[in-house]
């Protein structure tokens, strides 16, 4: 009876991106009913979706507790390939609190201990990539709730699914550095300790140094030592940010791509249109330090010096500074 329900919780799953959950009320009448009960109501009940083919606000409520119940019990984490789909779906369009309680949910039975380290490390590998698009939510608890998951997930990878991880870590340093001038403490604080855990993965000890010691204006140069062939993917990774509705990461975004653009010399040209275009309106920002950045900025990328390499890294990020 349980495989039943299990089988047919994970379905439901991978049916419903649960988009609707986010609203309604927050506790359902069936939360003080057993384990069980819940389940078995849910496996058996008549009209699980609405007539758009997404559940009810009140079936993808229930639907998203009992994930969270479930994932404390080790039928889920014997279970684990039934839901992956179905969370991953939830990951990618759900909604803001859909996303959160998935998240809780797959922390759950990956912290309890339930699954083989092997297994654990799989699934860690398939995850991280899935959580950063969520280190840009608007919902700063989405945020943090993501990049502390993140950290917990390298904990987890074996040796055999090292080199994937790093590959899945390179592309999550841009982001969090930005996060770590998130105007919400806890959020800045999570991505510190985020790119630390990295550093760690890495075994990149100017990185953790620079972090310990709370350098943090140093990171970007330390960036570009570690990987200059990846200048260019920095660029196209940092442009969204020049968006951000965060003045912090705004000013962070420029000061980055403005130290990139000192660096990358004649392959400048392939962004250059692109940067110039992205960093136009920054210039009326209402934010002083982020329209005095972004002109400064605009004015080197006109300018023939462009194309002189600056004697150094520190020397380029002292340029960037307002």
């Amino acid at each position: 009876m349980l495989q039943k329900i299990l089988e047919e919780f994970s379905s439901l799953l991978r049916r419903h991106c649960f988009c609707c959950s986010a609203e309604g009320p927050h506790t359902h009448p069936m939360a003080s009913s057993s384990r069980k009960a819940e389940l078995q109501d849910l496996a058996d009940k008549p009209h699980v979706e609405s007539h758009q083919g997404c559940p009810n606000v009140v079936t993808a409520r229930l639907l998203l507790e009992g994930l969270v119940r479930l994932s404390q019990r080790a039928e889920m984490a014997r279970n684990i390939e039934l839901f992956l789909p179905g969370m991953f779906k939830i990951l990618q369009v759900g909604g803001k609190e859909a996303k959160m309680k998935t998240l809780l949910a797959l922390r759950n039975v990956l912290k309890k201990g339930q699954l083989k380290k092997t297994k654990a490390s799989f699934i860690a590998v398939q995850l991280v990539g899935r959580l950063l698009p969520l280190f840009d939510s608007e919902c700063s608890e989405l945020r943090e709730l993501s990049i502390c998951t993140f950290t917990e997930l390298l904990a987890l990878v074996v040796r055999r699914d090292e080199k994937r991880m790093r590959k899945e870590v390179w592309r999550a340093l841009v982001p969090l550095l930005f996060r770590v001038s998130d105007q919400v403490p806890s959020v800045a604080k999570a991505s510190r300790e985020a790119l630390l855990a990295a550093a760690e993965l890495l075994r990149w000890k100017t990185l953790k140094h620079l972090l310990q010691r709370e350098r943090l204006w140093e990171l970007g140069v330390c960036l570009l030592q570690k990987s200059r062939s990846r200048a260019e993917d920095f660029i196209h990774q940092s442009l969204p940010y020049l968006q951000d509705p965060q003045a912090n990461v705004r000013l962070a975004a420029v000061r980055f791509i403005g130290l990139l653009t000192r660096h990358l010399r004649d392959e400048a040209m392939e962004s250059q249109a692109e940067i110039l275009s992205a960093l136009q309106p920054l210039e009326t920002d209402w934010d002083i330090s982020v329209s005095s950045l972004a002109a400064q900025t605009t004015v080197f990328l006109r300018s023939p010096c462009v194309y002189q390499r600056p004697r150094g890294l520190l020397q380029a990020l002292r340029c960037c500074l307002p």
